[in-house]
């Protein structure tokens, strides 16, 4: 799937890559974040726009967003919706700085080739989250929850889920009959 072929439909329906955003003020935010990156200079190589897909759902086109100045908003917002932006840097720290510059954590990908890089990275992501050479939630046995202002603090997911919302009690009975 590339961004400018993503087959875009209704969720049910087995074809569909990509659905509706949650709600159309959702697809406005993503529209005028690109829209403000494009006049802050970046490029939109691809999307950006509504689309027209599937009456009554709000779709936003799969997006990608380059020359992404370091600080912008579209990198400092959590968007939950189709669109990538790419940065440009020179050193893994540097690489590690730029996504750790937000105020949020919930997930993270790394795209490369080198498995060094991919394991700095992995351990330097500020995320709940990091994916390599894919994006993807996990599995249900893995412990998932966002670092900083993503989620609700605690672990979705997993054995570990079920700690933070239970508590141990141990209770003896000696019992005579």
């Amino acid at each position: 799937m590339s961004a400018s072929t993503s087959a875009f439909g209704h969720p049910a329906d087995p074809a569909t890559q990509l659905g509706p955003v949650l709600t159309e003020a959702a697809a406005r935010r993503m529209t005028d974040a690109v829209a403000q990156a494009h006049r802050e200079g970046a490029t939109v190589v691809t999307g950006g726009a509504e689309i027209d897909v599937v009456p009554g759902g709000h779709y936003v086109a799969a997006t990608v967003v380059t020359g992404v100045a370091a600080g912008s908003d579209i990198t400092r917002q959590e968007l939950f919706g189709p669109i990538v932006t790419v940065q440009a840097f020179d050193t893994r720290d540097e690489a590690i700085a730029l996504a750790n510059d937000i105020p949020y954590g919930l997930a993270a990908s790394v795209w490369t080739t080198r498995l060094d890089d991919a394991l700095a990275l992995a351990r330097g992501a500020e995320a709940g989250l990091v994916s390599v050479g894919a994006y993807s939630e996990g599995d249900l046995a893995v412990p998932f929850g966002g670092w900083k202002q993503s989620g609700f603090g605690g672990v979705e997911k997993s054995l570990h889920a079920f700690e933070q919302w239970t508590r141990e009690k141990s209770v003896w009975i000696r019992h005579r009959s």
